[in-house]
């Protein structure tokens, strides 16, 4: 609907798409990009793209998540580290949570990947607990 955008709901879509004649994804171009027909070509290219732009976005986030972790190991490298993620695409795309791991891993991080659900309202809470435990500690001194 906007110019020059992809939605994470096509892209898993089409990634998940193993028929013969890519028909789920020729479905998703007639109703996203109201294309009349497309051949078998034109679908498997759309599927690659696909494919390279939402592993590309795994290994992106992957980075992110290894520069905390290595920022962790500095003052503790036995901790085992655990990642809580939220997000429809981690939830949904078939292949993101591998492509992350793999990331991980090539760049030498052990981190355990666990979906989080509502991850920012708990994120939210914890930070608002803390602040609360750090302002009673304050107020005692």
């Amino acid at each position: 609907r906007r110019p020059w955008s992809l939605d994470a709901g096509w892209l898993s879509a089409i990634q998940r798409d193993e028929s013969e004649d890519l028909s789920a994804t020729e479905s998703t171009l007639r109703k996203v990009l109201s294309l009349r027909s497309s051949t078998i070509e034109d679908r498997r290219i759309v599927k690659d793209v696909c494919m390279l732009v939402a592993r590309r976005a795994a290994r992106l986030a992957a980075v992110g998540i290894a520069a905390v972790v290595k920022q962790m190991e500095e003052s503790n490298p036995t901790m085992p580290v655990s990642a809580g993620i939220d997000g429809s695409v981690y939830e949904k795309h078939p292949c993101i949570k591998t492509w992350m791991e793999e990331a991980l891993l090539e760049m030498g991080v052990q981190c355990h990947l666990v979906h989080s659900p509502d991850g920012s309202g708990l994120g939210a809470a914890i930070v608002a607990a803390a602040a609360a435990t750090h302002g009673a500690a304050a107020a005692h001194k």
